[in-house]
Order: C-alpha cells, then sequence, then structure tokens
C-alpha cells in the first residue's frame, strides 16, 4: 500500500489533509453507526442501560490511551519528518511496549475495581448486576484496544490513513459479530 508522502512540498496542503482525513472520518462515522448500546436496545431498558453506564469508562480509557498515543506520535512523526529512521523504529518499539504495559494495567484495575463502577456512578439497583457483567467484558478488550490505538496512531504519525481505517472497519465487523453473539445467546433465555 503506498503511503502519502507528507514531506512533498509540491503537495497542495487541502488535498493531503483530506487524503489523511478521509479514512478517520468514515470511522468515526463507523464508530457512531455501530455500537453496542445501539445493538442492546431490543433486550430493554435495563439492557440499554447498564451498557450506557459503562461507555462512560470506556471513553475516559480510549481518551488516555489515545494521550499517550499522540505523545509517541508527535516524537515518531517528527524523527520521521528528520529522517532519523532508527530512532523513529525505537520510539515504535517503546510505544507498543507501553500501550501493552497500560492496556494490562488498566486491565487489572479494572478487574479489581471494574465492579464497584455501577455504584461510583450512581446507578440504579436494577441495572448493577447487568452493569458489572458489561464491564468483566469491557474490562477484556483493554490490552488490545491499546495496542490498535497506539499501532493506529504509529501508521498515521509515517502518512499512511489507509491501514487503520481497514483495521478499524476489522474491528467493527468484529465488534458487531460479537455483540450479536452475546445478544442472541441472551435472547434465548428470554424465551
Amino acid at each position: 500500500m503506498k503511503t502519502l508522502d507528507l514531506l512533498d512540498e509540491k503537495a497542495s496542503i487541502n488535498k493531503t489533509i483530506l487524503l489523511l482525513a478521509w479514512p478517520t472520518i468514515v470511522k468515526q462515522i463507523l464508530l457512531m453507526c455501530v455500537n453496542d448500546t445501539a445493538m442492546v436496545g431490543p433486550l430493554g431498558a435495563i439492557a440499554t442501560s447498564a451498557v450506557s453506564l459503562n461507555v462512560s469508562v470506556l471513553l475516559l480509557v480510549n481518551g488516555f490511551l489515545m494521550a499517550l498515543a499522540i505523545g509517541y506520535i508527535v516524537i515518531i512523526a517528527n524523527n520521521i519528518e528528520s529522517e532519523n529512521y532508527e530512532k523513529s523504529r525505537m520510539v515504535v518499539n517503546q510505544g507498543i511496549m507501553i500501550a501493552l504495559l497500560a492496556g494490562v494495567v488498566i486491565f487489572v484495575i479494572m478487574l479489581f475495581l471494574g465492579s464497584n463502577i455501577p455504584y461510583i456512578l450512581g446507578a440504579d439497583v436494577s441495572i448493577v448486576k447487568d452493569s458489572q457483567e458489561y464491564i468483566k467484558f469491557l474490562t477484556i478488550v483493554f490490552i488490545p484496544q491499546g495496542l490498535m490505538i497506539m499501532s493506529n496512531g504509529i501508521f498515521r504519525a509515517s502518512g499512511d490513513t489507509k491501514t487503520p481505517f481497514l483495521v478499524n472497519i476489522l474491528n467493527n465487523i468484529i465488534n458487531v459479530v460479537l455483540t450479536l453473539c452475546l445478544f442472541f445467546h441472551q435472547m434465548k433465555f428470554l424465551y
């Protein structure tokens, strides 16, 4: 896959920005359209509330992981611009290791404290159990999520926004399939 040469001074700035931005814009649209809260809606108000309650936790963790990745992305992009590819590779490796470590730390914290989140967020007693079950599923995702955010940022730092776009499409497909499997598993118990 051809990467965009961000250092090409002959390239139009508007065209460069558009080429870099479109995969990210489409990714955000997909995230808005395909989310767990919308997919559990048919299960009823309690299930929807339980999932919705934990969205803020997911957004908080993702914000932290994105902030971490941005720090590395800036350093990587600066080294690529300076043609210091060896240092760039070193920072990429460090960024991947830090993302893995951050994911593990978040996983461990959530493993021990996740069941308290519904209480901390003031959840109604009727949704606490379902909310605690959902946070268990979210906890499993934090390690690969950290790695995905970091690796997508690394690709973007090198001018390649298509690879993260394709990874996010695959991620959305996996999310939909797994959510539907859980959804239909849950639906069996309703009958």
